[in-house]
């Protein structure tokens, strides 16, 4: 959430794009990948920007810090990847773990990462799961944040894989 450090992408974006599209794709994760349709729909100027915004999950950071990135990929007709977990499987890990997506039917699957996610509690205590580990304390003892944060994370690795071929 650091609008100096989006402000720099845009600028390497721009760069990137003055010397070749050829190849190049785009990806956030501020976009859930249940939004794919509407972001390959707006990139590819089916649907106006007031139509996309209407009907997309936007983070409240959008207009300051990705707008002018997606409307790029629209303008220069780039693909552009949602590579996030749509929050509800992620909100779903959080109070169940992550062995509960097993039971999801295979169009909600399509949408995250391939399962089984491997994921050991014990080795995955790290500096960036010990906090959520910490805050499992917290609240009812039935969460499983560093898990959650595992399928955000292996869902977004998955993503951009699928279109690691390109730049």
């Amino acid at each position: 959430n650091c609008p100096v450090a989006h402000w720099m992408e845009q600028e390497i974006t721009e760069d990137i794009i003055k010397k070749s599209t050829k190849g190049l794709v785009l990806g956030a994760e501020m976009f859930e990948t249940d939004n794919q349709l509407l972001v390959d729909e707006y990139t590819s100027g089916l649907i106006s920007s007031d139509k996309f915004e209407a009907e997309a999950k936007l983070w409240d950071n959008y207009w300051t810090d990705y707008a002018s990135l997606i409307y790029l990929a629209r303008e220069h007709k780039l693909k552009f990847v949602a590579t996030n977990v749509p929050r509800r499987y992620a909100s779903f890990v959080k109070d169940n773990g992550l062995e509960a997506l097993e039971g999801l039917s295979e169009t909600a699957k399509s949408l995250i990462a391939p399962l089984p996610i491997a994921f050991d509690r014990e080795t995955q205590d790290g500096a960036m799961f010990g906090f959520m580990q910490m805050m499992e304390g917290k609240g009812s003892g039935n969460s499983h944040f560093a898990e959650a944060q595992a399928i955000k994370d292996a869902t977004m690795a998955w993503f951009i894989s699928r279109n690691f071929d390109r730049k």
